[in-house]
């Protein structure tokens, strides 16, 4: 399907079948998160190690203020704060 093929079929879309189909697409997500949530500390575990390299690697300031947006579970917030970074992480 071309680019606006779909623009075309989009702007059909009534507001009340958009709303529907966000609410089925965040539905769908949230139970994705809800499913897989117990074991992805487990399975991201490998890299692990690789989260204080990051803190490392950036290279700011220790009185720096660090934002993680899209922080999922935290660890990659927690691995800054560790080394004494004011870290706010967010996520929806």
């Amino acid at each position: 399907m071309r680019e606006d093929d779909f623009d075309k079929i989009y702007r059909n879309v009534s507001q009340d079948q958009g709303s529907l189909i966000r609410e089925d697409y965040y539905s769908y997500i949230k139970e994705g998160f809800k499913k897989w949530a117990h074991i992805y500390d487990i399975w991201i575990m490998p890299i692990s190690r690789v989260r204080d390299k990051v803190v490392d690697f950036t290279n700011v300031r220790s009185s720096s203020k660090i934002l993680d947006v899209a922080t999922g579970t935290g660890k990659q917030a927690f691995a800054f704060a560790k080394k004494g970074y004011n870290v706010i992480g967010i996520d929806l």
